[in-house]
């Protein structure tokens, strides 16, 4: 009777454990989205600003053919923008749409920003 409830205990604590690994491993999302900030224009990027629906991020100087990256919590569906002011004060705006776990590159030229969605990572 012992031995029949002490497996009858072992046997559910086996069973919860499995369950509660793979409930997180296959159910929890990743909550941020992960940008990569390519400068391919022909001028130095003096001031580069996310706004996002969490706040807002900030990166400075970023030279020619050079490459930065920023992060944001998107807790879901979420849309962000980006403001790039060049070193000679001209100024090129850009962002999208995104949703945790997104790992997008944002290249910037000297008259448009382009996303481009490299992966999901759920």
């Amino acid at each position: 009777m012992k031995k029949t409830i002490l497996l009858s205990v072992i046997s559910l604590i086996i069973g919860l454990t499995i369950g509660f690994y793979f409930g997180v491993r296959y159910t929890h999302r990743v909550a941020f989205v992960y940008l990569s900030i390519s400068n391919q224009s022909t001028k130095p990027i003096r001031l580069l600003t996310l706004n996002h629906a969490h706040g807002t991020s900030t990166l400075e100087n970023i030279p020619i053919n050079e490459k930065r990256y920023l992060n944001f919590y998107a807790g879901g569906e979420t849309t962000y923008s980006l403001t790039v002011e060049f070193s000679d004060g001209t100024k090129v705006e850009g962002g999208g749409y995104a949703e945790g776990g997104y790992k997008i590159t944002e290249i910037i030229s000297d008259k448009i920003i382009t996303s481009k969605l490299d992966n999901l990572n759920f």
